[in-house]
């Protein structure tokens, strides 16, 4: 079995910075936010080994791209994958509750 390379983009790193800074300060749960570092971890680490194991978003123009998405507890994990340089690109951490086909769909237009 090949083992991909996993990248994390900029926007990505910042998301789970923002994510467990808000549930270690705002929140007052250093565990909890400890807890979710290491689940983030251990889900993107995962990725090395069969990431096409995930589909494709459920928004057309988003499939398209090739974004594909995992549960991470209450967060959505948005990444793509090239075979060819068996590299996984994470994009975007985000709350499930956000609008995340309007914050990718901004982010891919723009691009």
């Amino acid at each position: 079995m090949e083992r991909y390379k996993v990248d994390v983009t900029d926007e990505a790193k910042a998301d789970i910075r923002a994510a467990v800074r808000y549930i270690a300060v705002e929140l007052r749960q250093p565990d909890t936010a400890e807890s979710l570092l290491g689940s983030f971890d251990e889900e993107i680490t995962s990725l090395e080994k069969m990431p096409e194991r995930y589909g494709t978003v459920h928004d057309e123009y988003l499939a398209s791209l090739g974004i594909r998405m995992t549960m991470v507890k209450n967060y959505l994990l948005f990444y793509l994958v090239d075979r060819t340089a068996l590299t996984v690109t994470i994009v975007r951490m985000l709350h499930g509750r956000r609008d995340w086909i309007s914050i990718l769909t901004e982010q891919y237009s723009n691009s």
